[in-house]
């Protein structure tokens, strides 16, 4: 083994110690990762050579990347820890080398198709899955996970979605499951903004699957929904321009004049409101 490589080594035994500490030393184990990524760089993340140490080289970048995208989840950084899936996905599909799979490597993509549904890229989330065979999906409960989540948006059934936090396959989907939930009702929200002229506020909790009024409340104000008495009022038909003008929903002081409001035909208005109502309709 090269002196050079040995030092690696010796850093990610040093990463490995403070890893497993607890509790973590974050700042450290930050710094350590940052170093031996650099470090690793001299030493090809892809190895073009042959030999026992291009394969010791191909496991220990994979290793660092992995403990890299555990590290982004927590720290809560989705970009980063789908930049280090990006990267790892080179060692788990096309730089195999001759060694065996990574333990890790199913839980690892699951996460990111959890973390592709989080985001609503669903175009990205299909392609990914598209790589993996229905039987590794259906056997593997990291992979399975996410793709059944996937079912139930496409169906509606977004209460399965609110209630999956309680059996996610590892506690690292705990985050994801954070930001997906999020993401599903804001798609809500915008069913809600542009169906629904008017709808209680009970009824408004229960279709975003919000656990009391003071989670109610702070949903709304953060969405700046406007409320007269015990119901939410929303102005259907200008949320729809603003769609069609792509302009944020929630610029409330952007002014919509009679061009703007040609965007939309009486026609189109009603056979949108209708598809969101539709929409609506599905939630189960």
């Amino acid at each position: 083994m090269a002196i050079g490589l040995q030092n690696v080594m010796g850093l990610y035994r040093q990463l490995t110690e403070e890893w497993n500490k607890r509790p973590m030393e974050k700042k450290k184990c930050e710094t350590l990762l940052n170093n031996l990524k650099v470090a690793l760089t001299e030493h090809h993340f892809i190895p073009t050579t042959e030999g026992e140490a291009s394969k010791q080289e191909i496991i220990l970048a994979r290793d660092v990347l992995e403990m890299g995208a555990q590290f982004a989840i927590f720290d809560k950084d989705l970009k980063g820890f789908q930049r280090h899936i990006d990267q790892l996905k080179v060692y788990y599909y096309d730089v195999k080398g001759g060694i065996a799979d990574s333990a890790m490597m199913n839980q690892f993509l699951g996460l990111y198709l959890l973390s592709l549904l989080a985001e609503n890229r669903l175009g990205d989330f299909h392609s990914e899955v598209e790589l993996m065979s229905l039987d590794t999906i259906e056997k593997d409960p990291y992979l399975r996970f996410p793709v059944q989540l996937e079912r139930c948006l496409m169906e509606g059934s977004f209460s399965k979605i609110f209630v999956a936090h309680k059996n996610v396959p590892a506690p690292s989907y705990g985050y994801f499951m954070e930001l997906l939930a999020k993401t599903t009702r804001a798609e809500i929200a915008k069913c809600l903004g542009r169906a629904c002229p008017v709808i209680s506020a009970e009824t408004a909790r229960k279709m975003l699957f919000l656990d009391s009024e003071a989670d109610l409340k702070k949903f709304a104000d953060e969405n700046k929904w406007k409320k007269q008495g015990t119901s939410f009022v929303f102005d259907t038909e200008r949320n729809l321009v603003m769609d069609e003008l792509n302009v944020d929903a929630m610029d409330t002081d952007r002014e919509i004049n009679v061009a703007d409001h040609t965007a939309l035909s009486y026609s189109d208005v009603a056979e949108t409101m209708l598809s969101y109502a539709k929409e609506l309709e599905k939630i189960v």
